[in-house]
């Protein structure tokens, strides 16, 4: 089971397995209903928990955080559905979810979480991470990629290089790594020790504060649901075209989506005074 919140690249690649196992998969939409407020935490848990009894899945894949900045409950979700029926397996995206808010992999609630070094974590050069979940899924999990690494199955000499240190075994036709990625992420990574994870009520009132004023309105989720990311448009729709652009002109970067929707990310520590009029000044200037 998936919903409509998952990344397109990774619904392809399980479309892909679907038609090439035999399995299928199941499409829960829930996105618009999110960001319009029509559904709690509560009514989202039981409304995954009965299309996965209804469809009768027995997996599940799900983003932490979507990139639209919407948080799922995703320990609460895994924990209800395995009280429904089998979980047989849970792997979790947290893509947008890494540095942005906690990951609670102590919690034990997926097998496996991937993610991305240069996000959130803000190690510029991009490597792709994965994260043991489940204490019951670990050890078949690292067979499994001991035989891939051995058949050749997994082609990512970056993968060869940091099991070769873990394990001490050599592989005699080994490629040459490019290992930046790990010395810029480790850097990352130290910087980020201490770090709060979420933003000062401070700072996220300003910025409403800032928007509001501007004549934008916040299109965010409800708080149950709410990231680092928020997402704001102009009151009419401005015209979209070179937003980004204009944006950017005027010392704001943001992502900007073809509806109109511009997404921000709150920075870390404290929005000054200084930062709040320059958003308000940028959103006034660009509508």
């Amino acid at each position: 089971m998936i919903t409509d919140l998952t990344w397109p690249a990774y619904e392809n690649i399980l479309l892909h397995e679907m038609h090439q196992t035999g399995g299928s998969v199941q499409k829960v939409e829930v996105r618009s209903r999110l960001l319009r407020g029509e559904v709690s935490a509560v009514e989202l848990i039981d409304l995954l928990g009965n299309e996965f009894i209804r469809c009768q899945c027995d997996g599940l894949f799900l983003p932490l955080v979507d990139n639209l900045g919407i948080r799922l409950p995703v320990s609460e979700i895994t924990n209800h559905l395995r009280n429904l029926a089998e979980l047989r397996f849970c792997v979790v995206d947290a893509a947008q979810a890494f540095e942005n808010v906690p990951l609670g992999l102590d919690a034990g609630y997926c097998d496996f979480m991937i993610a991305g070094c240069h996000k959130w974590l803000c190690a510029h050069t991009p490597m792709g991470v994965g994260f043991f979940g489940r204490h019951s899924s670990q050890q078949s999990l690292s067979e499994a990629l001991a035989r891939w690494l051995q058949s050749g199955a997994v082609d990512d000499p970056l993968l060869v290089f940091s099991n070769e240190l873990v394990t001490g075994l050599a592989n005699p036709f080994g490629e040459t790594a490019p290992i930046l990625p790990m010395l810029t992420a480790n850097a990352a990574a130290v910087d980020a020790i201490g770090r709060m994870h979420n933003p000062s009520n401070f700072s996220r009132q300003a910025i409403h504060e800032a928007v509001s004023e501007a004549g934008w309105e916040i299109v965010s989720p409800e708080s149950g649901f709410e990231s680092q990311i928020i997402l704001i448009r102009k009151k009419p729709s401005a015209c979209v075209k070179n937003l980004r652009r204009r944006l950017l002109e005027n010392s704001v970067a943001a992502t900007v989506y073809d509806d109109g929707i511009v997404r921000l990310a709150i920075p870390f520590g404290n929005f000054s005074e200084r930062d709040r009029c320059q958003l308000y000044s940028a959103l006034i200037a660009v509508a």
